[in-house]
């Protein structure tokens, strides 16, 4: 019988399905802007959209981060 994975691999896989949902949707509204504003407009809110983008992906890393940092900890003070 094959094992099953462990929680903390399918939080992971979760993870980075939400983050690979949020660089689609991004994407898509950014083509979206392109298509149907005028170019200086649209090309100032993709910006924008892209901008928020880093921070998304910051984010992330840094929660998975802390996340591995605090599991370190909390199996040091075991």
């Amino acid at each position: 019988m094959p094992a099953l994975p462990s929680d903390n691999v399918i939080t992971g896989l979760a993870q980075r399905a939400r983050r690979w949902a949020y660089l689609v949707l991004i994407f898509c509204v950014t083509l979206l802007l392109l298509e149907t504003l005028p170019f200086d407009l649209a090309f100032l809110l993709a910006t924008g959209l892209l901008y928020q983008l880093g921070f998304i992906a910051k984010d992330f890393s840094l929660r998975t981060r802390l996340r591995s940092v605090q599991a370190r900890l909390r199996a040091q003070l075991r």
